[in-house]
């Protein structure tokens, strides 16, 4: 590899900064199907009744059916009227599509070729490798190989149907430390000659391209329109019935289904059940998802992954927000005033250690020098370099909890007095030694956050979950949906956050922006399998 790229940088040789912790959208609450399933059909599993004639306002045919419209839906749409599929219709529950997050992950463009970054199938092989590692073997690493092998054809098959106004390449900064040695986790910040794509907000622009190009080749887009159950016949998917805004439903006679319809966050049974990880925790979301891609595919027959499926959760949601989100390592503390975990530790990660905690509950701890200490330390965030001036200061102050000693900030945040003077004491100590024999923040960081100078602060740490990323199971090579015996269920394939065996029980990868890489890459395959199996 040229121009000296590391490990953590091999990754983003191109991403799209399109704003996708999925790369797919929601899809709202599913019903019923009809073929046998080998499980107890209780709870989320039951399907419902199949919507009766004097329901059906409309009927629809079309070659193929899109059940979701965020980016990967919509790509799987491109992708089959790219492969010559005459008709394509996509269904989607909101009033828009949406797509949120960070970065598309993309290995090789020719945005870096220009810039002379290559990639050597030696380089590749130790990033999947890593990646596997971290996934505990849980994932199904050809979903990594197929990524590696065609992400540079789906990204310039994107590029062309956009307008030049949608995408531009920019080279970004070196951060001022080595992320590896300081951190747990470096929430996929990739320094040096990372490529990303647009610095401003590229969802709108990236899902109006999509949708445009979409419009003009022969296919259509429906919103409010909420993807309900797969209809099956002679053991092939042959369409869906799908909730109007008027309450009637809309009935789908197609060739082939595509279900993108996002995952399982915003249903609380199903999280109890598939990912137990994060049972409990708040949901980010303003439109969550509530697993009706997975039940309508599991209700004909799908195989779901084996549990926990993976979650994303955060403990920072906007740069709005007046907390300091984690790896800044200010000393973190739980109940009993004690800390229980590295503090150099991602926002995505924090929550885990927390849910382990009494209540769930845990309060970082500052003193009067937390906002030259967070500017001094220059970290690096998903959200970009935090740094702290007049207005973020007066706003994090108005909800911070503020004392003049440890043992009344400890009464006001509802603490042990005594276990926070005992840690505080030691962390002093062990930042005088330059060693954390605690939990092992690096001697820079240890000493830069030792609170030492009143009014000390405290704050609790909020978490939520950000998405799920797991669910049915299926073949990478073809994004086929596998029944129990993982045999391809004919006619239905699934992208996006409703797929399973795609990363381990927590999403903490550390190659750039790839939940969304997957997801361009599946909807693309997606649709080019549809488009075979129809002609």
């Amino acid at each position: 590899m040229q121009n000296n790229i590391s490990r953590r940088q091999l990754v983003a040789g191109s991403a799209i900064a399109a704003g996708a912790v999925a790369a797919t959208s929601f899809v709202g609450t599913a019903s019923a199907t009809f073929s046998p399933i080998e499980h107890e059909a209780t709870g989320w599993r039951e399907p419902a009744p199949v919507p009766a004639e004097d329901q059906i306002s409309e009927t629809v045919d079309v070659d193929v059916l899109v059940i979701g419209g965020g980016s990967s839906g919509l790509g799987a749409a491109r992708s089959a009227l790219l492969h010559g599929v005459g008709s394509v219709l996509v269904l989607e529950q909101a009033t828009y599509s949406r797509i949120g997050g960070g970065v598309h992950g993309i290995l090789g463009s020719s945005f870096a070729d220009e810039i002379g970054v290559t990639f050597e199938p030696a380089q590749v092989n130790e990033m999947i490798k890593e990646e596997m590692q971290i996934s505990g073997m849980r994932a199904n690493e050809r979903y990594y190989r197929v990524w590696a092998e065609r992400s540079r054809e789906v990204f310039e098959s994107m590029l062309g149907g956009f307008d030049s106004q949608y995408v531009h390449c920019v080279n970004n900064g070196a951060a001022p430390y080595d992320q590896l040695a300081d951190e747990y986790f470096s929430e996929s910040v990739y320094p040096g000659e990372a490529l990303q794509i647009s610095t401003g907000d590229v969802n709108t622009p990236l899902i109006e391209g999509f949708s445009a190009w979409i419009s003009e080749n022969g296919g259509e887009i429906r919103y409010e329109t909420q993807g309900e159950q797969l209809i099956v016949e002679d053991g092939k998917v042959v369409g869906a019935y799908a909730i109007k805004e008027d309450g009637t439903y809309l009935k789908v006679n197609a060739k082939a289904v595509i279900v993108s319809g996002g995952g399982f966050d915003g249903n609380p049974e199903m999280v109890a059940e598939l990912a137990p990880q994060a049972a409990g925790s708040s949901i980010a979301n303003s439109v969550p998802g509530n697993g009706s891609a997975i039940k309508m595919m599991v209700w004909v027959g799908a195989q779901v992954q084996q549990g926990p499926c993976c979650t994303m959760m955060s403990s920072a949601k906007s740069p709005d927000d007046p907390n300091v989100p984690n790896p800044i390592p200010f000393i973190c503390v739980n109940k009993a005033g004690k800390r229980f975990f590295n503090e150099a530790t991602s926002s995505f990660l924090t929550p885990y250690a927390i849910l382990n905690q009494a209540e769930g509950r845990a309060w970082q701890i500052f003193d009067a020098n937390y906002a030259q200490t967070i500017n001094n330390l220059g970290i690096q965030t998903w959200m970009g370099t935090i740094q702290f001036g007049e207005e973020k200061c007066a706003q994090f102050e108005a909800a911070a909890t503020k004392a003049d000693t440890l043992e009344e900030l400890a009464e006001a945040l509802g603490i042990s007095a005594e276990g926070l003077v005992a840690t505080v004491e030691r962390y002093h100590a062990m930042a005088a030694d330059g060693l954390d024999t605690q939990f092992g923040v690096p001697a820079r960081l240890l000493a830069a956050v030792d609170p030492l100078e009143p009014p000390f602060f405290g704050m609790e740490v909020p978490y939520n979950l950000l998405v799920t990323l797991g669910g049915v199971v299926c073949d990478p090579d073809t994004m086929e949906v596998l029944d129990a015996d993982k045999n391809p269920i004919p006619g239905l394939y699934a992208t996006g956050n409703c797929v399973g065996e795609r990363f381990g029980m927590v999403y903490s990868n550390n190659t750039c922006g790839l939940s969304n890489g997957f997801g361009d890459v599946e909807g693309y395959i997606a649709g080019e399998s549809a488009a075979a199996y129809i002609a």
